[in-house]
């Protein structure tokens, strides 16, 4: 069973940024069991997750808006069942705001990461791991990716990048409507799809694992680490 500790230190900043922006940082942390199914639906700002050593998870969120009133309509809702942490932006009303995520996960924990507007960044964690973001660049270093692992990296209007162990065993699709697809890896050789979109598939190593690679318009990198 997952144990919240709510922390209660809530800091409003109301310095000036960018003329009239307030911020409110909240700060909420959990025990959890060593991997669990960590989800996370953020609208707009950036989200950081990183894996550290620790059963346990810490979230840092800042919310920014243009008014007391419209930060007051936005809340981060988090909920357990069982091992699974859903971490959520909600809007009460009418908000112009947005929320920043900083989010430490155990190492172990598996991934499903949402995000409307703004990038993902996602490093060090040994679970699968999925992310969306329909604009803003979706960016991951997950170290290596074996067995019955899966990656999955999406982006409507953004750069994807991967980066993962070269000793890696994994079957690889990567694709992009508008742009290039890179690789570190010979077996994963890139080409083009209607003149201006790009493609690639191919196995490292035994190719146990799966890597899906996409967005629509944007450059997809997958390197080594």
């Amino acid at each position: 069973m997952i144990r919240w500790l709510a922390l209660a230190a809530l800091s409003i900043a109301l310095t000036a940024c960018s003329g009239t922006q307030v911020r409110e940082t909240v700060h909420k942390t959990a025990s959890t069991a060593a991997a669990p199914a960590v989800r996370i639906d953020n609208a707009v700002g950036q989200v950081t997750v990183t894996g550290w050593q620790k059963n346990a998870i810490d979230i840092v969120a800042v919310k920014s808006a243009t008014s007391e009133d419209a930060l007051r309509n936005i809340d981060i809702d988090v909920r357990t069942q069982g091992n699974t942490v859903t971490i959520a932006t909600q809007y009460h009303g009418s908000s112009n705001g947005g929320v920043r995520y900083a989010i430490s996960v155990p190492v172990g924990a598996s991934l499903d990461v949402e995000n409307t507007t703004g990038a993902i960044h996602i490093e060090g964690v040994n679970g699968d791991v999925s992310a969306t973001a329909q604009t803003g660049q979706v960016d991951a270093s997950v170290g290596r990716v074996s067995d019955r692992r899966a990656i999955d990296l999406t982006a409507t209007t953004g750069a994807v990048r991967l980066q993962i162990d070269p000793n890696s065993d994994a079957r690889v699709e990567a694709r992009t409507t508008v742009g290039d697809v890179r690789s570190d890896f010979d077996s994963i050789e890139p080409t083009r799809q209607n003149v201006v979109g790009a493609s690639a598939a191919g196995s490292i190593g035994s190719g146990s694992a799966t890597i899906h690679l996409r967005t629509t318009t944007g450059a997809v990198s997958l390197r080594r680490s």
